[in-house]
């Protein structure tokens, strides 16, 4: 799995970089801005794991087709949009890191400090707006000149409904964290609605997506799709509930991230809807003032861990991520697909149970 994700993401950076510079000498026309922001946007692309872009890859070449030029192609318009995502995304966080670099708002929260600008913090999250805003158009720009005849028309209409969705679902994320943490019957969003919440904010998008993309483009029959497209927000729920583990367990140095910060956001997740759940009434006063907190302290954090663990909610969790794994692993056992390929689909169940990043 690893060799294959990581020659997919060497293809995928020679293709965006060579159609970035191309964007790049366009637009400089306009301004200095051109420049700077592609600057900053091709190593903040080609910094991440390209996993998205991989699974186009990957989807097309389970098709029975090998790669090619326009398949490539398709995977670096989704590595855009996915940038462009975490761009604006970075900002809703609040978050200053990404992959332990100064997210995009923060480099041009800094420029604008250095330039002695007013309201740099705004200043900078408007930029990386922009920023974000341009990753999306450029890859719009991109996927409209793949050519797979009239195959192209139905990708190019699936990324507008999903990216859609994942739209939507960002904004019951926002919603949630500004309130309160009471997961109790009644008073906060249920198990359900939270993993309702994974499988279109992550799940489809993170998975499904390229998987139907690149099998599409490859001429993949209608049952592959359907079964590929299940198979992503089995995957994608998972993905996101270990993302959320890893918010809360993760080592900085590794994920490049402050740990905590879904905790300081007040993220409503799987983990502290059960954990506020299991937790006794004195037990929840403590975690109210801790959760959505500004001045949240490493010895809080500790206490929201200790507390995950003694409650049993990491016990809770693995349960439900046994179940989606159990569910992936009997869909890929009824794909027709070769068996080098199936190998790929069962690492990443493995691949989403045990990521540490």
């Amino acid at each position: 799995m690893r060799i294959f994700f990581a020659t997919s993401k060497r293809r995928i950076t020679v293709v965006l970089t060579a159609y970035l510079a191309l964007q790049k000498k366009r637009l400089r026309q306009v301004n200095w801005f051109a420049a700077d922001a592609f600057d900053r946007l091709v190593p903040f692309i080609t910094g991440g794991k390209m996993l998205r872009g991989g699974l186009v890859l990957f989807g097309f070449g389970m098709s029975g087709k090998k790669s090619t030029p326009d398949a490539v192609r398709l995977a670096a318009g989704v590595e855009l949009i996915h940038s462009a995502l975490v761009i604006h995304d970075d900002i809703m966080d609040q978050d200053k890191l990404r992959r332990g670099q100064p997210t995009i708002s923060a480099q041009y929260a800094r420029l604008a400090k250095t330039k002695k600008l007013a309201l740099t913090q705004h200043t900078g999250e408007s930029l990386a707006l922009c920023a974000g805003d341009l990753g999306f158009f450029i890859a719009t720009k991109l996927l409209t000149e793949v050519k797979f005849s009239n195959r192209t028309r139905g990708v190019i209409s699936l990324v507008g409904d999903i990216i859609s969705e994942v739209c939507v679902a960002q904004m019951q994320d926002v919603w949630w964290g500004s309130a309160p943490p009471r997961a109790v019957a009644g008073l906060g969003p249920s198990v359900y609605e939270i993993l309702s919440m994974y499988k279109y904010k992550t799940g489809r998008y993170t998975f499904s997506l390229p998987l139907i993309m690149g099998a599409t483009a490859g001429g993949a029959a209608a049952i592959t799709l359907r079964q590929l497209e299940k198979l992503g927000e089995y995957l994608g729920i998972m993905f996101q509930i270990k993302d959320d583990e890893i918010g809360i367990f993760g080592n900085e140095k590794i994920t490049g991230k402050p740990v905590g910060s879904d905790i300081k956001e007040n993220k409503k997740t799987i983990w502290q809807v059960l954990l506020w759940k299991q937790a006794g009434p004195s037990e929840r006063r403590k975690l109210k003032n801790i959760f959505g907190s500004e001045r949240i302290l490493k010895k809080d954090i500790g206490y929201v861990r200790r507390l995950i663990k003694t409650r049993g909610v990491s016990s809770q969790v693995t349960k439900y991520m046994d179940s989606y794994a159990r569910r992936a692993r009997q869909l890929i056992e009824n794909m027709k697909i070769a068996p080098a390929y199936e190998k790929i689909l069962l690492e990443l169940i493995d691949y989403n149970l045990n990521r540490e990043a």
